[in-house]
């Protein structure tokens, strides 16, 4: 089956990846700001019937943390492109126009947002672009096995902090919580699980560079090589889930190093399997059925996806803070999850809308004057 194209020279599978992803990332992010991590045992409890337990516990065994990791991998892939087409310099232009969006939401929305991490690893990234194919699939896979290492075999952390009581998220002021968002900022820094994130992260930075360097993705257009990753990647996510729910592994008992190590391999087998669905299943359909006019809503979300991503923090910081409506710790589950589908729905139809009148988003044509059509 040959794969579908578009009349322009833009592919969409990369876009409907990575509109699929911002679906992900913000569901995420909506309940990280009705509920921060620490407060996530708080949240839960506040809602002990049967439908939210349900929904808590499915997205966070399937679905928490599995997007970045798909962001990485496009973001990787961009890199390349960025390297061929463009040369170096807008590279490092681009890089700092993310650094510094990271930076504002970090000091004035919120402690999650990733964009600075993504562009000082962009950078590192830059500087094993020559390395040869082998070496960089090596260097991947020993990050991510590496980003699994067990609690024990971490050390502790330097630095203290008690964290953000929940009545700051809650009541406070924008300065109030200000004052707490920089001692947080730096605790989480010096912790070695936030360095093990960053292993993660640029583990798929760097395999999807390796895809879009010389256009190795081209085979991942194909049907038959999809249809061949996502059986194994279903394979290997019933497997390894099998092994983690009967073998005892589960849990937070305290094992023997051997065993810690084994468990450890698994669980970094079943996310890369998990991750792999996401991208798999829907390339796989999009493959098969391209004429879905269904598809053009993921896919004009995917080119506005950085307007996309910063108006959903602005607006879920204002609905949940103690700044803007307070709603903190406040709305459950499933009405959480359905008024953000309907944002989501929303926000995919203006794309589609937009991208009729324009050729870029917002932001993203920000980003394109101050990296590319810098003089």
């Amino acid at each position: 089956m040959h794969s579908p194209q578009l009349a322009s020279q833009r592919l969409p599978a990369p876009d409907l990846i990575r509109g699929i992803a911002l679906v992900g990332i913000g569901a995420e992010n909506i309940l990280s700001f009705n509920a921060a991590n620490e407060h996530i045992a708080l949240f839960a409890a506040s809602f002990p019937e049967p439908v939210s337990q349900a929904l808590l516990s499915v997205f966070m065994l399937f679905f928490r943390g599995k997007f970045y990791p798909v962001f990485a991998l496009l973001f990787g892939f961009a890199t390349a492109f960025s390297f061929a087409q463009r040369g170096h310099k807008p590279f490092f232009r681009r890089s700092l126009f993310i650094a510094l969006l990271g930076l504002t939401q970090l000091v004035f929305i919120w402690n999650g947002d990733v964009l600075l991490q993504y562009a000082l690893l962009g950078l590192l990234l830059f500087s094993l672009k020559d390395l040869p194919d082998r070496i960089l699939l090596s260097l991947s896979a020993i990050l991510f096995l590496l980003s699994f290492l067990p609690a024990g075999f971490l050390p502790p952390n330097p630095t203290v902090f008690s964290g953000i009581p929940p009545e700051v998220y809650a009541k406070g002021s924008f300065l109030t919580l200000l004052r707490y968002r920089l001692p947080e900022f730096l605790h989480g820094l010096a912790s070695p699980e936030f360095l093990l994130f960053l292993a993660r992260i640029f583990a798929f930075m760097i395999l999807g560079f390796f895809l879009g360097r010389n256009q190795k993705f081209k085979q991942w257009l194909q049907f038959s090589t999809v249809s061949r990753y996502f059986i194994i990647g279903l394979l290997s996510f019933m497997v390894c889930g099998a092994l983690l729910q009967f073998s005892g592994l589960r849990g937070e008992a305290i094992r023997p190093a051997h065993l810690e190590v084994i468990k450890a391999i698994i669980l970094a087998l079943f996310f890369l399997a998990n991750v792999s669905l996401f991208v798999l299943v829907p390339l796989l359909l999009f493959l098969r059925f391209p004429a879905m006019r269904f598809w053009q809503l993921y896919i004009a979300a995917g080119r506005l996806t950085l307007s996309h991503y910063l108006f959903q923090n602005l607006l879920f910081s204002f609905v949940f803070y103690g700044y803007g409506l307070r709603f903190y710790l406040q709305v459950p589950p499933l009405q959480l999850w359905l008024a953000y589908g309907l944002l989501m729905l929303m926000q995919a139809l203006v794309s589609v809308w937009w991208l009729r009148n324009f050729k870029l988003g917002p932001v993203e044509k920000a980003l394109r004057k101050f990296a590319y059509d810098h003089k």
